[in-house]
């Protein structure tokens, strides 16, 4: 029996091997070039549960990732009998093989820690997670120093940050974000808040050695209840930004007719001393989502969407540029979105109308371009709550359906006007999983947007523009579509998941160099690390 098991699975083996053979010479029939893929090994995981979340840098040792033991969302995590179990830093050399992993520190006294993210610089990595404690009512950040050469503790961890903490859903948190040039930190924490209070948060900014060099908590001049943060950002000099929404109304809410909101950015100077509010507002138009970025002139880039009808649709595409030392806007312009780009949305006969929206786009991405243009990535992306009344248990259960759709890139000229509109054609939905499996990586080279994401394998064969196939989970196949300085389409095939015997999963994709992107997959209790030449 033993030797009929293993012909049998040889056999197997060699059908799969066939199967995806024949498939790829199909695709090559539409795309006669493959991208240049090397997956490492099939390598078991500690933990079931374990993932790799964050691929941290590639140097001439090997690729460095974190991969989490007990990752979760949120400040509080699965209750365990034993305690979560500590995240793990890991080298996979260049034939993407672990060679070697080291424990991140999760527990001081008898309190657990929870990785929050990691970043490089200068032959160090830097480790930070925050610890809750309830009974001081706060919520502590603290930092750990690993020798990237050896992969050894510099030292126990060193509390950097502390929030405020409430209870379970009014607690302070940590974000990190780095300038342009990556020479600047700044780390941002939201304060709890009370009602008819003005919003706080304290931002503190770090060189690329980590070292302090400013830090101040700050009072809006808006009450929680009327502001909403929205991003935060750090420019090449240490200056602090935050984007956010004011609303006119007494709460929070979006309403149909003339727009009750406007859009704010606040920057914070000289050490935190100087303070300016800039104002960003489209007529009687509704700004619909906006995001920005600090040019190298401490120039603010911003870019968003539009819409004549409500907040959650968009008729076209909205720019400005901010001087930032007079306030003044240096450039602006909008784009309605013509009938030849909404085709790819709906039918010709509505697209013509010319009064058609798309909804559900929201910004992920600004890249500033170095003549002053920039580049817009957005994807389709919403969740769908369906309650269902169980008579046998007398309660209503929940699904909740995670939508993942096409991507748009949008190019910028330095005048503010488009150069072109780019649809990659996509459709993921899965329930109950917070999209693990969905939505994208991207990264640039030489000009052009290389983005990566699961597809299924006939949107590769048939290549219809008119009916785009839903992402089918283990039988998908994984593409890099590209997007050329001209913004033409076109997609390679990378790899299949079944042929692989895993997952890819594109949030836990990182471009490591130029030409270079490092992907990363799981099924159950294993993973593999491959490298895409770009």
């Amino acid at each position: 029996m033993e030797i009929i098991r293993g012909v049998h699975f040889t056999f197997r083996k060699k059908l799969h091997f066939l199967a995806f053979l024949f498939f790829v010479l199909q695709a090559g029939a539409l795309y006669p070039q493959q991208a240049n893929i090397k997956w490492g090994p099939k390598q078991k995981k500690l933990k079931r549960s374990a993932l790799i979340s964050d691929i941290i840098e590639s140097t001439d040792k090997g690729v460095y990732a974190v991969m989490e033991l007990n990752p979760t969302d949120g400040l509080y995590r699965t209750l365990s009998f034993t305690g979560p179990k500590p995240p793990m830093i890991q080298l996979h050399d260049h034939n993407l093989k672990l060679v070697k992993e080291v424990a991140i520190q999760n527990k001081i006294g008898n309190e657990y820690m929870y990785y929050k993210f990691a970043k490089s610089r200068n032959g160090k990595i830097y480790v930070f997670s925050n610890l809750p404690n309830r009974q001081a009512r706060s919520n502590f950040l603290f930092m750990e120093t690993f020798d990237m050469e050896t992969l050894t503790s510099l030292g126990p961890p060193k509390k950097i940050a502390e929030s405020n903490m409430k209870n379970r859903s009014n607690y302070g948190t940590f974000y990190l974000t780095e300038s342009r040039d990556k020479s600047m930190f700044m780390l941002y924490d939201s304060d709890i808040y009370e009602k008819s209070e003005n919003e706080k948060f304290t931002v503190r900014v770090y060189n690329e050695d980590m070292e302090l060099l400013w830090d101040k908590k700050i009072t809006v001049p808006y009450t929680d209840k009327l502001f909403e943060i929205k991003n935060y950002r750090v420019d090449n000099f240490g200056n602090a930004y935050i984007l956010g929404i004011e609303y006119k109304d007494k709460l929070k809410t979006r309403r149909r007719g003339k727009p009750n909101y406007e859009y704010k950015i606040l920057s914070y100077k000289n050490k935190g001393e100087d303070f300016k509010e800039y104002s960003v507002e489209l007529e009687d138009k509704f700004i619909t989502d906006l995001n920005f970025r600090i040019a190298d002139n401490e120039d603010i880039i911003c870019a968003g969407f539009y819409s004549d009808k409500g907040t959650l649709s968009m008729k076209g595409t909205y720019f400005l540029s901010v001087d930032a030392k007079s306030g003044k806007i240096k450039k602006n312009g909008t784009k309605q979105f013509d009938a030849d780009f909404l085709k790819g949305f709906m039918s010709e006969v509505k697209a013509k109308k010319g009064n058609k929206e798309l909804y559900e786009f929201s910004i992920d991405q600004i890249i500033l371009r170095s003549d002053g243009g920039a580049l817009l990535i957005a994807e389709q992306f919403y969740i769908r709550e369906v309650a269902r009344y169980n008579q046998q248990t007398g309660f209503y259960e929940y699904t909740y359906y995670y939508y993942y759709n096409d991507i748009i890139v949008i190019n910028i000229r330095p005048d503010m006007s488009i150069e072109w509109a780019t649809k990659i054609p996509k459709r993921q939905v899965t329930t109950n999983d917070g999209g693990h499996f969905s939505s994208y990586a991207y990264a640039i080279q030489g000009g052009q947007i290389h983005l990566i994401y699961n597809d299924n394998m006939k949107n590769v064969t048939k290549n219809n523009p008119d009916k785009t196939y839903a992402f089918n989970g283990k039988r998908s196949v994984v593409v890099l579509a590209t997007i050329n300085k001209d913004g033409t389409l076109s997609r390679k095939l990378v790899s299949s998941n079944k042929a692989e015997k895993i997952l890819t999963r594109p949030k836990s994709c990182e471009q490591i160099a130029d030409d270079e992107m490092i992907i990363y997959g799981e099924l159950k209790k294993y993973y593999k690390i491959g490298a895409i030449q770009l």
